[in-house]
């Protein structure tokens, strides 16, 4: 009899161990001697679900003949867990493009979230869905139990609970028939081969890990541990209240005293100290103010997650997680969350003076600290980039995509200014300044953080803001001021009125972006996006995106191949109160789809507009240039032919990829060749002006 060769397999694993994976991450979880798998579900192309549990002894021979066969596609809803799991308990070998995973799989598409959330959201009906009851006979099975009079058992399993043992597989069973369900709704529609490749690239990188100063981290909690009760202190002598630190305390303490405010969260407290000489705030509840800020520094607790999840070797594994950002297909952080690293002090940019304030910290001298920064919380968090260092023997070589955002918006919308000033070689943000403020370029170095928010945002569509009535910004006024950036609320609005005039191809390419999404919904056609010409251009222009449609989805087809994908849309018309005094209410349609929230895990009706979707489509764009760099460094950085060192990316920052190198390797030659991957142009990409710049060092910083 002839067997045809398996094509792929679905498989589920189920585990038990005396860590609790959540809290621990990954490469502490697989490391423990206590972790091992307890079930297999798996299914080989169209055949039965099959399952293997450890009462049944070895697993059985066919299973790892599936797993070790790298012409069979392994298919799982986060793929990474076993994937590593197989290879350390059971010995298979690493390989990657073998493995394909089904929750980056929705992640393109514009799901989120767990096998459950990402099932609901796509509509699987009931009986092909997760069961309900998994977290229970998780803590039942996977979890060490606590040894009391009635429970004399430290695991449970088939011996001691059998009927629950029997639904804890049949959970196995299920997951397996929930994620071949999705993974067989959603492969129908396109996904490049080239997100695979990029996705084995992302699952090395993840693999490698960065290492960690395990001391670094560990003597800056202490720091901070004996910090916190000293400005505890110092709050007790100036406020004379018992608990300071209490809110339901200091609140009242303050409002008596004049703070405007009916809350103590922290951009409410930062609010209050910025604008302490417009509502007559005193000096000493400044200080209290400030005192509050640093007393609660939560970016402090990245320290301890990073030990927490650091692994036997002191690296930091599986932080960055592909496709995690909804519809661009941008990188998200996980667990440190790397995408969000706080900012550091500008008196600590000088790597000289991070030196410093890193020989304070392995000093353990607060003093120091406070002298050259000032409070040393912030020092604390502003040093948190200082615990990732390279392997013993390298150093770092980091190099950061330049202005990509802005580069690209200018590229895909054909904005005469933008590619004006890249060709001249002109800083934007600098040559932004000059025209809104209507200086010399040579004298714009002091306005260039200024002119930065409306460089970036403004292209979106932002106003200029107004302040609601907790206090809060809106558009360009509050975009500028999370950036660290602080305008009156008139130069916002007048900066964004500079942008529009200056880059008219922008403005009408959000026009286009809704005319041809409204077409595509009413007419179920593929509609080539179109803007109309601006003064000095003789024909409308035709740009390089598509909006397709496919149900249930309308898509953006990239440059690159690849698609933005929205599900369920919709136009709907709303009304908008106006802005302006004396101006009646208005109406206008939106173009409406399903996603996730913007602050919030729920699957919601999402409203968007022109500028939105440049936002989505530039920042798509952009990610695809800097995975293009990764899998260019991933193939020809294991093996250069014009240098002998070995060049190796250990985690990636935004726009910026952040690799080892031989430390005997000239700094010039490693940065050079690290920027010469990252702005190689995909064929694509013909015309897009990619720079890069770039720094060696032995501690990950800020340049």
């Amino acid at each position: 009899m002839i067997t045809q060769p398996i094509d792929k397999v679905n498989l589920d694993i189920e585990s038990r161990s005396e860590l609790d994976l959540p809290q621990v991450g990954l490469d502490r979880y697989v490391n423990h001697p206590s972790t091992e798998i307890v079930m297999v579900a798996w299914q080989a192309d169209d055949g039965p679900v099959e399952q293997w549990d450890i009462s049944e002894g070895a697993p059985p021979a066919r299973l790892i003949a599936l797993l070790k066969n790298r012409g069979v596609r392994k298919w799982a809803f986060n793929a990474q867990f076993e994937r590593v799991m197989f290879e350390k308990l059971w010995g298979i070998p690493q390989q990657y493009e073998s493995w394909r995973c089904t929750q980056a799989l929705a992640y393109m598409m514009g799901f989120f979230g767990t096998l459950d959330q990402v099932g609901q959201a796509a509509d699987i009906p009931s009986d092909m869905a997760k069961l309900k009851e998994g977290k229970a006979l998780i803590n039942l099975f996977s979890k060490p139990q606590k040894i009391t009079q009635a429970n004399p058992h430290r695991w449970r399993d088939w011996t001691t609970n059998p009927v629950e043992w029997r639904r804890f597989c049949a959970y196995n069973r299920q997951d397996v028939v929930a994620e071949r369900f999705i993974q067989r709704r959603l492969i129908q529609y396109p996904i490049p081969e080239f997100e695979w490749e990029i996705y084995a690239a992302d699952q090395r990188i993840n693999d490698r890990g960065v290492m960690v100063n395990v001391d670094h981290a560990e003597k800056a909690l202490a720091l901070a541990a004996k910090r916190k009760p000293q400005i505890i202190a110092e709050m007790t002598k100036l406020t004379r209240l018992k608990n300071p630190n209490s809110p339901a305390q200091l609140l009242p303490w303050l409002q008596d005293r004049g703070y405007p405010f009916k809350d103590l969260q922290k951009d409410t407290v930062k609010k209050a100290v910025r604008e302490a000489g417009d509502t007559g705030l005193s000096d000493m509840l400044v200080t209290v103010l400030q005192k509050r800020l640093a007393s609660n520094k939560q970016s402090l607790a990245k320290y301890g997650t990073m030990l927490k999840a650091v692994g036997p070797d002191n690296r930091f594994r599986y932080s960055l997680q592909f496709a995690g950002a909804q519809r661009t297909s941008r990188w998200a952080g996980r667990r440190i969350q790397l995408q969000n690293l706080p900012r550091t002090p500008k008196t600590l940019e000088d790597v000289e003076m991070m030196r410093w304030c890193n020989l304070a910290i392995y000093q353990e001298d607060l003093d120091f600290l406070d002298m050259l920064n000032g409070e040393p919380m912030e020092s604390l968090a502003g040093a948190i980039r200082s615990s990732f260092v390279p392997t013993p023997g390298k150093k770092f070589v980091v190099a950061d995509l330049s202005s990509i955002e802005s580069v690209t918006i200018g590229w895909f919308t054909r904005c005469r200014w933008i590619e004006q000033t890249l060709a001249a070689g002109h800083d934007l943000y600098r040559a932004f300044a000059a025209e809104w403020l209507n200086i010399p370029y040579e004298d714009t170095k002091p306005h260039r953080s200024k002119a930065k928010p409306a460089t970036l945002g403004a292209g979106y569509r932002l106003g200029g803001g107004e302040e609601t009535a907790d206090g809060k910004k809106t558009g360009l006024w509050g975009y500028g001021e999370n950036m660290g950036v602080f305008m009156t609320q008139e130069e916002s609005h007048s900066s964004v009125r500079a942008f529009r005039d200056l880059c008219p191809e922008i403005v009408q390419t959000w026009f286009a972006i809704e005319r041809a999404i409204e077409r595509c919904i009413k007419t179920r056609e593929n509609v080539k996006v179109v803007r109309r010409p601006v003064e000095w251009e003789s024909a409308p222009v035709e740009l390089p995106i598509t909006i397709e449609w496919r149900a249930p989805f309308l898509c953006v087809l990239l440059p690159s191949g690849r698609r933005l994908y929205y599900k369920n849309p919709k136009l709907k018309t709303q009304k908008f109160k106006s802005k302006r005094k004396g101006e009646p209410d208005y109406e206008k349609q939106n173009f409406c789809y399903m996603g996730k929230m913007p602050n919030g895990n729920k699957w919601v009706e999402v409203t968007s507009h022109g500028g939105k979707m440049v936002e989505n489509i530039v920042q798509a764009i952009a990610r695809d240039i800097l995975a293009n760099g990764l899998r260019l460094l991933d193939i020809h950085g294991k093996a250069m032919t014009h240098i002998k060192y070995l060049v190796e990316a250990v985690m990636h920052v935004h726009d910026e990829i952040v690799a080892e190198v031989d430390k005997q390797c000239p700094d010039d030659e490693a940065i050079a060749f690290l920027s010469r991957c990252m702005v190689k142009r995909p064929k694509w990409a013909k015309g897009l002006r990619l720079g890069a710049a770039g720094y060696c060092g032995d501690f990950y910083r800020k340049d």
